[in-house]
C-alpha cells in the first residue's frame, strides 16, 4: 500500500496510535510503502489487541482507494450477516466508522474493492458498500467483507491461492 504524501508521515503515525502492550506499535514505512502480510484473525477481529489513548480496546484502520485515497477509520470488530432476498446468499459485513469528524470520510463512491488494513499491515477487509450522509456521495459508515471469510472463500475455489507472496513470477 503507497501512503504517499496525502497524509503526512508524522500525522499518519499519529492516527495509527493505537498501542499494543503499552507500546506505539505502528511504524511509518521509510519508502511509503507499508507492506501487506497476513490477514487478522475472526477472533482478533471480535477480541483486538489494541488500545487506544484512553486503553479502550480498538482497531484503527487504513486504506488507500480510488476515489478519497489514504484515509483512517475504526472497524467496530462486530461481524454482520446479510441475506440477499433475491438470491437468498449471506453475506458478511464488518462496518468501519469515520475516524472523527475533522479528517473527513473513511469511504466514497467509487472505493469499493478497496483493501482495509491494520496498524501491522493485516488486511481486514475490502470495501464493498457505504450508508451515504444526506443527500452526499461520502460515506458515513463504510461497510467491508471480513478478509478471513473471503480469504476462506476465494481458498474454497482455488485452494493454492497464497496472498503472502513477496515476488511474483510470470507464467
Amino acid at each position: 500500500m503507497d501512503f504517499g504524501t496525502v497524509i503526512p508521515p508524522e500525522k499518519l503515525t499519529e492516527m495509527m496510535h493505537a498501542r499494543h502492550n503499552g507500546a506505539m506499535a505502528f511504524r511509518y514505512p521509510e519508502n511509503h510503502q507499508f507492506r501487506i502480510n497476513g490477514i487478522v484473525s475472526q477472533q482478533l477481529l471480535t477480541n483486538t489487541d489494541q488500545l487506544n489513548d484512553n486503553s479502550e480496546e480498538c482497531l484503527i484502520v487504513v486504506k488507500d482507494s480510488n476515489t478519497t485515497d489514504i484515509t483512517v477509520g475504526h472497524a467496530t470488530g462486530m461481524v454482520s450477516f446479510i441475506r440477499d432476498d433475491g438470491t437468498g446468499e449471506v453475506s458478511r459485513e464488518l462496518a468501519v466508522y469515520n475516524y472523527d469528524k475533522k479528517s473527513g470520510v473513511f469511504s466514497a463512491k467509487g472505493d469499493s474493492g478497496s483493501l482495509v488494513v491494520d496498524y501491522k499491515g493485516h488486511m481486514v477487509g475490502m470495501i464493498h458498500a457505504g450508508t451515504l450522509r444526506g443527500g452526499s456521495d461520502r460515506a458515513d459508515i463504510t461497510y467491508c467483507i471480513p478478509a478471513w471469510w473471503l480469504i476462506d472463500c476465494i481458498k474454497e475455489r482455488y485452494q493454492h491461492a497464497d496472498f503472502n507472496q513477496l515476488t511474483w513470477i510470470a507464467v
